[in-house]
């Protein structure tokens, strides 16, 4: 599954520190947004025009 090849790829990296605050523009990339799967739900948190972030279900 894709989501599992990141979440491998995110826990490989030796920068990766959770205790420590994750950039936004890391995050979102040239997308503006990124898809969360949480508890069987399916999350959008995307980057407004305005420079805000919004998490949408």
């Amino acid at each position: 599954m894709k989501s599992d090849s990141l979440a491998q790829e995110i826990t490989d990296r030796e920068s990766f520190d959770m205790r420590r605050p994750l950039p936004a523009d890391q995050l979102l990339k040239e997308q503006g947004y990124v898809l969360i799967a949480f508890k069987g739900q399916i999350y959008t948190l995307r980057q407004t025009r305005n420079d805000k972030l919004i998490l949408t279900k």
